[in-house]
This record gives C-alpha cells, structure tokens and sequence, in this order.
C-alpha cells in the first residue's frame, strides 16, 4: 500500500518537472542566434529561382498564344500570325529530348538471331552493352536457346524500356 501512494505523488512530480522544461524551452529560451556565422538565404534563393523560372513562363505564356491558332488550324482555318515575337531563353533550356529513333535492322538489313548472336553483335542492337550482352548469352544457355522473342523480359537487367527497342531487331531462329 505504501508504495502506490508515494509513485503516485512522484509520477505527477515528474511530469509537471518535464512539462515546465518543456514551456521554458519553447516559450522562455534565448531568442540569440546560437549559430554566429548564420547568412540568411530565403530571399537570394528566392531571387534565383525567380530568374530561373521566368523563361518558363515566357514559353507557358506563348503557348497560351499559340492556342487560339492551333484551334483554328483543326477547324480548317489559317492561323494568323504570332503579334509578337517570343523573347529569348536566358535560362535552361526546357525542351523535352526524346531517343533517338531505333533502326529496323544490324547494319547489314538483317535482325540479329538471339541464339547465334554473338556478344559484339548483341551490342550493336540499342541499350545493349557487354554486360546486357553477357547476361543474354547466359540466359540462352541456361534455358537452352530461346523459343520466343519474349524471353528477353526474363534476362536480367532487360526492362520494358529496353525489350521495346530492341524486340523489332531480333529474331529466334531453332537450335
């Protein structure tokens, strides 16, 4: 019985001790900067970004322009020429750069068979380098030749990206 009453009175001690450290830590502590070499950096940032994303509007305010004439080229109409010349990009550029398109074929105009190929003429095909190479010959070996142009998605390190480019360059032929 003693020792309920006295953990009682010195549990809620502790908390209203914690609870006191804690109001004067948050509310009552020094405002002083503790760190002396402390440069504030909101508004040259701000300014930074500012100037980085003025081009960015310039070409969103463009496109804007561009609309009205877009819509009238559907509806068969001649769109009227821009009133105003976009102004030049100071900043980066934000064209979008897609893959290079991918030939049909190896440069002699015949798709690479994926159970006779080579490693040197695995890595012509896009995406492809000595490792990818290696890791294809591998696998053909593990399953034992390859029965269907699918199986590539098996190989490590051939992602949806890769099988994409490269499924049209490749034929099976049997063993």
């Amino acid at each position: 019985m003693m020792k309920t009453t006295i953990r009682k009175p010195l549990i809620a001690v502790l908390f209203m001790t914690g609870v006191a450290l804690l109001v004067y830590a948050l509310f009552l502590g020094s405002t002083k900067n503790p760190i002396t070499e402390w440069k504030p950096v909101n508004e040259p940032l701000k300014a930074a970004v500012e100037r980085l994303s003025e081009p960015v509007k310039r070409e969103q305010a463009a496109d804007t322009d561009r609309k009205p004439d877009l819509l009238a080229a559907a509806s068969g109409n001649e769109p009227s020429a821009p009133e105003t010349e976009p102004a030049e990009s100071v900043g980066p550029s934000t064209e979008v750069i897609k893959d290079p398109p991918v030939p049909s074929a190896d440069s002699s105009g015949s798709l690479i068979d994926l159970n006779r190929a080579t490693q040197s003429e695995l890595e012509t095909l896009p995406g492809i380098g000595p490792s990818k190479a290696k890791a294809i010959i591998a696998y053909r070996e593990k399953i034992n030749g390859f029965r269907q142009i699918d199986q590539l998605r098996d190989v490590k390190g051939i992602g949806p990206k890769v099988y994409e480019r490269i499924s049209g360059l490749v034929r099976i032929s049997q063993k």
